[in-house]
């Protein structure tokens, strides 16, 4: 759905895989992925796409009503790192906290996700592609006026 997404709006699978990266920080509240570590798919069981120490993880953080946001970024020998291409070596460990980032190592775009984790020069070639990505992203003509929201935060609607 997230390739379609992009599709329609004149993305290649390349440009896409390289926007997600902005995944590799931020935060996410755990209703986005609580299904993936306690039902998935309703099998009572977690995600098997994820790695079982991610699965703990994410319970650790997700334990209580679901409103506790889980850092998006990604980490590097035990160094915390901010925006940048280790996102993609996390997903080829089946830690991606998204279903549609885990995905993203299914199918023909594992080879953009193994591109971009190839150390210095996969993070050279993610950050070359996420710039030319978001240059093109940055000219789709925005909304105006009444077209559309304009949210302080993302989780709850404008009224």
């Amino acid at each position: 759905m997230t390739l379609s997404a992009f599709a329609r709006r004149g993305f290649t699978e390349r440009e896409t895989v390289a926007l997600l990266g902005a995944h590799s920080i931020g935060k996410v509240q755990c209703r986005f992925f609580r299904d993936r570590i306690y039902n998935f798919a309703g099998t009572g069981e977690p995600d098997d796409s994820l790695d079982a120490d991610m699965v703990g993880e994410m319970r650790a953080v997700c334990s209580g009503d679901g409103a506790a946001p889980m850092e998006m970024g990604y980490y590097r020998q035990g160094r915390e790192v901010g925006f940048g291409a280790h996102y993609y070596a996390k997903l080829l460990a089946g830690r991606g906290i998204l279903r549609s980032d885990q995905q993203l190592t299914a199918g023909s775009t594992v080879r953009w996700v193994r591109a971009y984790a190839a150390g210095h020069r996969g993070e050279e070639a993610f950050r070359e592609d996420f710039a030319h990505a978001m240059v093109k992203l940055s000219a789709l003509a925005p909304l105006k006026g009444s077209a559309g929201q304009v949210r302080v935060s993302c989780s709850k609607s404008v009224e």
